[in-house]
């Protein structure tokens, strides 16, 4: 999490001359908001609907894209796009289409339908590195 908060408000401060401390400041207190014992946030709501947050603007896709623009690399981002692509929960209908998008298509075919970003990217080729090195530790 602190990762990607550093390279979106690092990217987020090039883009709009924003103060990043400030952005940075903003982010840790809605991260202090999610550490409270009584909010309880289970792994499945976090990731269901994935074909939704891996969507071209929605809540990782756009990011990456802000950072590639502005010459961020963005490590932390691309494994937490490749972890949404190895969701696997049967009771979500769409991350059952997801896997159906991997197998039928490969990893960097399905990353294409699923966030419009170009096949042959080399955002698609990092995302692809990180989705096969968390698989290989899921094994």
């Amino acid at each position: 999490m602190k990762g990607m908060q550093e390279e979106i408000s690092t990217a987020l401060s090039k883009k709009y001359d924003v103060d990043k401390e400030s952005l940075m400041a903003y982010a840790e207190k809605v991260i202090k908001r999610f550490e409270n014992p009584y909010l309880q946030d289970e792994v499945t709501r976090v990731g269901r609907e994935p074909l939704r947050k891996l969507s071209s603007e929605d809540r990782l896709i756009a990011p990456l894209k802000l950072c590639s623009e502005v010459g961020i690399t963005p490590n932390f981002i691309l494994y937490g796009i490749a972890a949404g692509l190895l969701f696997d929960y049967k009771e979500d209908a769409q991350a059952v289409k997801m896997r159906e998008y991997v197998e039928q298509f490969g990893i960097k075919k399905a990353v294409n339908v699923i966030t419009g970003l170009e096949e042959e990217s080399d955002l698609v080729e990092e995302i692809e590195k990180r989705y096969f090195e968390l698989k290989g530790k899921l094994i």
